[in-house]
This record gives C-alpha cells, structure tokens and sequence, in this order.
C-alpha cells in the first residue's frame, strides 16, 4: 500500500502494528514496515486522536510527509505534519487562521498550499471540500496576485 506513496483514513496504534482504517476496509501493517516510527508519531498526536491521515513523498519538495488531522478530548483539532528529511523528522503544528468568507477561505487554502506543503488531498478533507475544487481554488489564487 505505502509503495505507492499514498494512503488516507484513520490509524490506530498499538505495540506491534498500524491498523489503517481505511473507507474500503481495514489494512494492518506491521510497525517496522512504517516510514515513520510508532514513538514520533506518538509524541506528535499527544492524547488525541487521529481523526485523518495523508501520507505521500510530496512531489514538490521530495519529502517522506504524514499530514495529521487530530482531534481532542476538549473539542479542539490540530493539523501536525512530520517530515522526514532522511537525516531528521521534523514535525510541524500548522496554524489556520479564521475567516469569514469563502473568498477568505479560498486565501486560506492557498496560504496553507504553499507556506505549508499541504497536500490537495489533506486540504480537501480539512475544508470539506472535493480535490478537484483544491486546485481550483489554488489555480484561481495564483491568478490573482
């Protein structure tokens, strides 16, 4: 599953492996098989929940990337992102800003696109919103400025 560079749904973690619930079914995949170690992505999720998962090789940097949509008992979200960069894995806490509009959101789409490297994919199910509409969105930011 994982050659392919891509996979998404929701992960459950325990001592030996990955179980990937997935919208067609369950995958279950041994810990030492994952390009990212059970502890990192632990110490990433903290005591959440992951509400959904992209993992890719990003085709713009090049980089191992597992986008992360967490979710908390107290209600709050967060989106963390680890990257593997082969000599270390960062992992980064994405901060969105409010808006108001859906000129003010389509900002924001673009803003998280490229200040953060999301994925159109990952973009799609933060926003509720199909992929195609991502990359318009993004497309019709570009023309804009």
């Amino acid at each position: 599953m994982l050659a392919g560079g891509r996979c998404s749904g929701k992960i459950v973690v325990n001592k030996q492996h990955y179980v990937f619930i997935l919208v067609k079914g369950c995958e279950i995949m041994d810990v030492n098989n994952f390009p990212f170690p059970k502890d990192v992505i632990k110490k990433a999720i903290g005591d959440g929940e992951i509400e959904f998962y992209y993992f890719s090789h990003n085709n713009r940097t090049g980089i191992k990337t597992l986008e992360l949509k967490l979710y908390y008992a107290d209600g709050q979200r967060k989106i963390i992102v680890l990257r593997d960069y082969g000599f270390q894995i960062q992992t980064e806490e994405v901060k969105i800003n409010l808006f108001y509009s859906k000129d003010g959101r389509n900002k924001e789409i673009a803003r998280l696109y490229n200040e953060y490297h999301l994925t159109q994919a990952f973009l799609a199910n933060i926003f509720n919103v199909k992929q195609p509409s991502i990359s318009i969105i993004i497309k019709n930011c570009k023309m804009q400025e």
